[in-house]
């Protein structure tokens, strides 16, 4: 009697909640299919953008290839960048507790550790860290350092390719 009441109740919930579950888990696998139409969607436009970038990379390489070892490339790289390694240089420098200096002992030059205060040289980097936590300044250096490499430009599309997949 009381098996013939559940086997009621339980036939009467399949009856009333079964298509309303035949609908919940419809929804849930037209979500993924969407999903997952997106993720190959950002893959394929991420592979189309690496190909052309590393294209536009190999024909820069050929370029600086026949310019040759002192071409005007690598002189005004040389040029521009030292004012951005020299910046560089400060920063990581102030920012490290221990130094490398010399000792001079009976007029030889010995190596040792110089104790440093973090930030006491007071390097200035220019502008507010945005919501990234970089100021326009650390990223317009990062992009000029990434802009005279060969294969960085590919390197950086395919760094913001993975982070856009993995959102």
């Amino acid at each position: 009697m009381i098996a013939g009441i559940i086997g009621g109740v339980l036939s009467l919930f399949k009856v009333v909640l079964g298509p309303l579950f035949t609908w919940l888990n419809g929804m849930v696998d037209a979500d993924k299919q969407i999903q997952i139409t997106t993720t190959q969607t950002v893959g394929s436009v991420a592979n189309i953008a690496l190909g052309g970038l590393q294209n536009a990379d190999n024909q820069n390489a050929a370029i600086r290839m026949k310019e040759g070892t002192w071409g005007p490339t690598i002189i005004m790289m040389s040029i521009i960048l030292a004012p951005f390694v020299w910046h560089e240089w400060q920063v990581v420098l102030d920012s490290c507790p221990f130094l490398l200096g010399l000792n001079w002992d009976w007029y030889i030059p010995l190596p040792k550790l110089i104790h440093h205060r973090p930030g006491s040289w007071g390097v200035p980097s220019i502008g507010k860290p945005g919501l990234d936590g970089q100021s326009a300044w650390d990223r317009t250096e990062q992009a000029i350092f990434t802009s005279f490499f060969i294969g960085a430009s590919t390197a950086v599309a395919a760094v913001a390719a993975i982070r856009a997949i993995k959102k």
